[in-house]
């Protein structure tokens, strides 16, 4: 990646099934510097995917954000394709939410 450019933060929202992480994957195939920050993706590599969807993102949030400063300290690209199950979630901005734990 140029060293003059800002990494990229791309964040993708829409329903569960909508098909947000294909098109995450799909998008940065073959890209280098790319990841795609899947929640559901880190859930499953803990083997918490059995857990009530609230509690485990809970869980699994502080280490996706060490996951999103790490890959942008580094210069690198992310795309995160979040899903907002809960009413509060949603009338948050997902960028905000995740951007305000960068600084």
């Amino acid at each position: 990646m140029n060293s003059e450019k800002s990494p990229l933060c791309v964040f993708l929202n829409g329903l569960p099934g909508a098909g947000k992480s294909t098109y995450a994957r799909r998008t940065i195939a073959g890209e280098a510097g790319w990841l795609s920050l899947d929640i559901d993706q880190i859930r499953e590599l803990l083997g918490i995917t059995a857990v009530d969807f609230r509690e485990a993102g809970e869980e699994v949030r502080p280490l996706a954000l060490a996951l999103l400063r790490t890959q942008l300290a580094a210069g690198r690209n992310v795309v995160i394709p979040p899903t907002h199950r809960c009413r509060e979630r949603r009338s948050q901005k997902p960028a905000c939410a995740w951007l305000d734990a960068c600084r």
